[in-house]
């Protein structure tokens, strides 16, 4: 890994939840983690700034550098800080986490290497392990992402097709978002160019650019081993935002919607006709125009269909998972533990004291 430290910046935007940055902060200590950190704070008030100052001697441990920009008062705000973050980075390598996703060094690492030895390649991850605490604050993960069953098959597959369109539609036939592999920069760039000259006023939109771009600028890649652990109940989330504003329906319903949906296929359709002189545009237009009808149909169904079961039903189903089962699966060892003191501490100095910061 410590060959290809250099090689990867990851990208942190915030907005509020300072407990979970702070926590984050003391794992990716204790972690020992490696790569460039840039946090990039949209937040109203100045609780991050005031902790980075407090405790420069400990963060000395950490490659990190803190940013702070005008609040996100809109999804204007917030696209615009990402892509001016993404100015800044000097590596070769990108990754965007949220402060409640717990990546794994090694495994952050092992994408590298991947993508160093594949050059037709443009993003690379491993499994994802959603997690949650129960009343006693012991770990409880989604076993589904441990295993290759049908069930996994989306979340857990590659897309390796010999050219963009065909990745393309393979993808929108999958709940599969881009979105925290280890991108190349360029493709990263480019998406998020897209976002903000579009100013999306669906999040869902920014999952599918950054999906496209990257499915044109290459291959995709999902390693063995856990990759990464997102604390899945966590609050104040930009998405659950969203989906308490606005439901699926009422985004379909708006014109806007249609518009922004409408202009996005253009510039794929653009952009993939540029890069491959052998393609006709009519009929990459109408290709792309029915991944997006699978893409977009499909989570409609399972809009509705949670809507439908909800009443009487849990949230979600989990099984509990020792910390033998999770550093089997290639998990740093001790990241377990660190997890835990999350559920046990509610208070953020309590963790962060616990944890050694």
């Amino acid at each position: 890994m410590k060959t290809n430290q250099n090689l990867l910046t990851i990208v942190m935007p915030l907005k509020g939840r300072h407990f979970y940055t702070e926590f984050w902060v003391s794992y990716a200590l204790k972690a020992r983690l490696p790569f460039k950190l840039i946090l990039a704070d949209g937040s109203k008030e100045d609780e991050i700034g005031q902790f980075m100052g407090k405790n420069a001697k400990l963060l000395e441990g950490l490659d990190v550098e803190y940013l702070r920009f005008p609040f996100d008062a809109t999804y204007a705000d917030y696209y615009k800080k990402v892509l001016n973050t993404l100015s800044m980075v000097k590596t070769k390598y990108v990754v965007l986490l949220d402060n409640d996703t717990f990546p794994v060094p090694s495994s952050l690492g092992a994408c590298i290497a991947f993508m160093e030895s594949n050059a037709d390649h443009s993003c690379c991850r491993g499994a994802h392990v959603d997690f949650d605490f129960d009343s006693n604050g012991e770990i409880i993960c989604d076993d589904v992402y441990l295993t290759k069953d049908d069930r996994t098959a989306g979340i857990l597959k590659s897309f390796d097709q010999a050219n963009a369109i065909e990745r393309i539609e393979s993808w929108s036939h999958y709940t599969h978002i881009l979105y925290y592999n280890v991108h190349r920069m360029e493709n990263m760039v480019r998406a998020w160019r897209t976002i903000v000259n579009n100013n999306f006023m669906d999040l869902t939109m920014t999952d599918f650019s950054i999906a496209v771009h990257a499915l044109i600028g290459g291959k995709t890649r999902v390693l063995d081993g856990v990759y990464m652990m997102r604390h899945r109940g966590s609050p104040e989330s930009v998405s659950a935002e969203m989906y308490r504003r606005l439901d699926i329906m009422d985004r379909v319903l708006s014109p806007r919607w249609t518009q922004e949906w409408a202009a996005g296929m253009e510039e794929v359709c653009d952009r993939i006709c540029t890069e491959d002189a052998h393609q006709v545009r009519e009929e990459v237009a109408e290709r792309i125009r029915m991944a997006v009808k699978t893409y977009v149909s499909d989570r409609i169904f399972a809009h509705l269909q949670r809507k439908r079961t909800s009443v009487g039903t849990p949230k979600y189903a989990v099984r509990q998972i020792s910390r033998q089962d999770i550093e089997r699966s290639q998990v740093d060892v001790g990241i377990y533990d660190l997890l835990k003191d999350l559920g046990k501490h509610p208070s953020a100095r309590e963790a962060l004291v616990k944890t050694g910061v």
